[in-house]
């Protein structure tokens, strides 16, 4: 089998790379940096397998997995991340990875899943037994969620999703702190990760992006 590594870390695709050489099942090895890359590679090689970070330079993981899947990719999708946030599993099963590994965890978790989903697994995650996986898909299902439209191709936690609207509703720092019943320097701290997702120099520019998306 062919398999494509998306990953923008040299040393952990290497890492990848060398657990499943161990695997019989594959046989060539292809790597990339940046989600369009993947695209681009995946539509020209149609690779057996996909693993892919989230955190994708240029184009997000999530948005790559639902734009090779509205193309009519068929292969297998096992996403890589260092997201510890239940929700990100529920989104990976959404757009339509067939697997979901921790990075925090043994990467040679990765054939065990792998071995999972050859035996029919539809989605197959590290740490998660088959009724453990449907009662955390099912907590999420039916839940009002933000729609991709609105935020774009930048994919937030619960968290950064309640800062991002009391930014656009003109709300001061110390006023969503208390809003939310967070500090002050917690606030900051997400208005700083949402200015890295977005490439922002300032909440201004952000709101731009963020509309106009």
């Amino acid at each position: 089998m062919k398999i494509l590594i998306a990953d923008d870390h040299a040393i952990v695709r290497a890492g990848i790379l060398t657990t499943l050489r161990e695997n019989e099942l594959f046989t060539e090895f292809l790597e990339c940096e940046t989600g369009e890359e993947a695209l681009r590679i995946t539509d020209e090689q149609n690779p057996d397998y996909v693993f892919m970070d989230l955190s994708l330079p240029k184009k997000h993981g999530l948005v790559v997995i639902r734009e090779l899947r509205q193309k009519g990719f068929d292969g297998k999708i096992v996403v890589l991340t260092f997201h510890q946030e239940e929700e990100y599993i529920y989104k990976s099963y959404q757009a339509g990875a067939n697997g979901y590994v921790k990075k925090v965890a043994a990467v040679s978790n990765l054939n065990r899943i792998v071995a999972r989903i050859e035996k029919g697994a539809r989605f197959a995650v590290e740490g998660y037994d088959e009724e453990a996986l449907e009662r955390l898909l099912q907590s999420y299902r039916g839940k009002v969620t933000v729609s991709r439209e609105f935020y774009g191709d930048v994919f937030l936690t619960a968290r950064e999703r309640e800062v991002l609207k009391g930014v656009l509703a003109g709300k001061t720092t110390a006023e969503l702190a208390e809003d939310l019943g967070i500090s002050i320097k917690t606030v900051n701290i997400y208005r700083g990760n949402l200015l890295t997702k977005y490439e922002s120099k300032n909440m201004a520019e952000l709101a731009g992006k963020v509309m106009k998306g």
